[in-house]
């Protein structure tokens, strides 16, 4: 394989130590990894952690161009544009 350019299609390989299993995002868990792109040219191109609400909303916390970091809702915008999703494992 070639090298890739960015750390986030790296982790949503496996690569680094990143190491997980991968699933739909309905069934997303607090810090899971969310991966999506905004540019075809760059799959996975962004990556973000979820993040629960009290009353079970469901978010992404990730760093933004501009904004810093943010919490944003998964909304139908960023389910279409998301490309893995993915549950760390840890240790052995």
């Amino acid at each position: 394989p070639g090298i890739t350019r960015t750390t986030a299609l790296r982790m949503s390989l496996g690569l680094g130590g990143w190491n997980g299993f991968r699933h739909e995002l309905e069934h997303a868990r607090i810090c899971d990894l969310v991966f999506w792109t905004f540019d075809e040219s760059r799959p996975n191109g962004h990556v973000g952690a979820v993040i629960r609400h009290a009353d079970g909303q469901v978010d992404v916390v990730h760093s933004s161009r501009g904004r810093g970091v943010v919490s944003q809702k998964i909304n139908d915008y960023l389910r279409d544009k998301t490309t893995a999703v993915l549950r760390l494992s840890l240790g052995d």
